[in-house]
């Protein structure tokens, strides 16, 4: 999770998003929240700070993420090439049979 935006997928050196708290969403830095008392996730809008283990959308970063690196990203493939001597033989046998 991103210290900077409280986002999941990348860490606070790479972010590029704006600084959101990760106790009210507001944005500031944690140490300077004006509420916080009031906790807001900044990931699902619900009433918990935004690093809490048990946020829906917290656990659905995890869980792709872990999905990812178990079976990896999938890879686009193309379709072999057709096998001409397979169609070649094909025809031959259908003009036979005819």
């Amino acid at each position: 999770q991103c210290y900077n935006c409280q986002r999941s997928g990348h860490l606070a050196r790479d972010c590029r998003s704006s600084r959101r708290c990760k106790i009210c969403a507001g944005p500031h830095h944690h140490k300077e929240c004006p509420t916080p008392r009031e906790p807001q996730c900044a990931n699902c809008g619900s009433r918990h700070v935004s690093t809490y283990a048990g946020c829906i959308r917290k656990q659905a970063a995890h869980a792709a993420k872990k999905n990812e690196l178990f079976y990896g990203k999938p890879v686009p493939r193309k379709a072999p090439a057709p096998n001409l001597d397979v169609i070649k033989a094909s025809d031959r046998m259908t003009t036979q049979n005819e």
